[in-house]
């Protein structure tokens, strides 16, 4: 088994594929970087026969096999779960919408603003580029400089709504009776940083799991081989300090 890297880099993501392509390996599992947009250079794979399992980040411009989460839904739960808490005016730190499981989290955000007759105001929905550190603590001063904060934000990844949280409280906002946050991934950070992070749990081990059982049938029985299997993994509402108002 080899491990490879892209560190969400297309060119990376390349050099990969042809290094596997020369390799002829048996089978593979891939996450597409945030740069990837077309995925022509996974097709290869195809005309080979080399059994392809995608998870998480997954091509839309070609049938594959996919391990997926209800990144919709989990954004429409962990948004309707602010509302719950009491929050009215909520904002959204957005992940590049040319990526699927971005745009999808963003939709679940104002479906559930409209379901709950809330307003979407677009000045508090701010669009990053990779979900960093650093481009949350931009989006957290962003915030910071709007007529009115919003009493609730809802972040694409747990990155940066820790960012919004180490801000915020530098800035003397309480964490959550003045801006209630919820982060999604449920990464280890969600329970060190100060109030703990509500979080979508995104089944990461789950998706490993499945991906590799998934591949392991189809290379095991070439007779049941199938290149457009879809599996969606169920997330989970992990309810922390940062929404937990009195």
């Amino acid at each position: 088994m080899t491990i490879f890297q892209s560190k969400d880099s297309l060119k990376r993501e390349k050099e990969i594929v042809k290094i596997l392509q020369n390799r002829m390996v048996d089978g593979i599992i891939a996450c597409l970087s945030i740069e990837t947009k077309k995925c022509d250079h996974f097709k290869k794979f195809e005309k080979l026969g080399v059994p392809l399992v995608f998870y998480d980040r997954v091509p839309t411009d070609f049938d594959a096999n996919k391990i997926i989460i209800n990144d919709f839904e989990s954004a429409f739960t962990a948004t309707e779960h602010l509302i719950a808490s009491g929050c009215k005016k909520i904002g959204h730190v957005a992940g590049s919408q040319e990526t699927n499981i971005f745009k999808l989290r963003l939709e679940g955000f104002k479906a559930a603003l409209v379901k709950h007759d809330l307003p979407i105001q677009e000045d508090f929905i701010l669009h990053t580029k990779n979900l960093g550190y650093d481009e949350g603590v931009n989006c957290a001063n962003r915030f910071l400089e709007l007529p009115e904060l919003p009493d609730g934000v809802f972040c694409a990844n747990d990155y940066t709504a820790v960012s919004l949280i180490q801000v915020f409280r530098k800035a003397d906002i309480k964490i959550p009776q003045q801006v209630a946050i919820a982060g999604f991934s449920n990464y280890p950070i969600s329970k060190i940083i100060e109030p703990h992070l509500t979080t979508i749990n995104d089944c990461a081990f789950q998706m490993g799991e499945s991906s590799a059982k998934l591949l392991i049938r189809q290379i095991e029985d070439k007779d049941d081989f199938v290149n457009s299997e879809t599996i969606t993994i169920r997330t989970e509402l992990i309810v922390r300090e940062s929404t937990r108002r009195d």
